[in-house]
């Protein structure tokens, strides 16, 4: 998955600018992660799986997003609303981007994990056949 973004350096602080509306995917790929993966589950909350890699370590990592600062750690820390300095103009600040890569990538699960949540979850997450669903598409179950 290629995230398109350019750090741009104004007053002496770096930010991120990027078109892209995925932000986990975005910090960890300004992080340095290659994306192999990503799929979220849900509408205005819900969860998300990414499949990386950095330094020939590859991963897997489940987390969840919200719909609001209060419940999404990309906006609590990066949102126009919240972000100290975020800039229409110049984007979101680096160091923000990158504690919420690192933050991320606490997240880090076995594969298998994934699975039993779908299992676990099936009967009464709607989302959790949406990540069966991905999966099989994706070759992997």
């Amino acid at each position: 998955m290629e995230i398109e973004y350019e750090i741009i350096e104004r007053n002496g602080k770096k930010y991120v600018k990027t078109d892209s509306c995925e932000s986990y995917p975005m910090a960890l790929s300004v992080a340095g992660y290659a994306v192999h993966r990503y799929q979220s589950f849900g509408s205005y909350q819900g969860e998300w799986v990414a499949e990386v890699e950095k330094d020939g370590d590859r991963f897997w990592i489940k987390s969840y997003y919200g719909s609001c600062s209060g419940c999404d750690h990309f906006e609590a820390n990066c949102s126009t609303e919240y972000a100290d300095d975020y800039s229409e103009d110049y984007g979101y600040p680096l160091d923000d981007v990158l504690r919420v890569a690192s933050d991320t990538v606490d997240d880090r699960v076995e594969f298998s994990e994934i699975v039993e949540w779908i299992d676990e979850s099936s009967e009464w997450d709607c989302e959790a056949d949406e990540a069966r669903e991905w999966l099989k598409q994706q070759g992997l179950i």
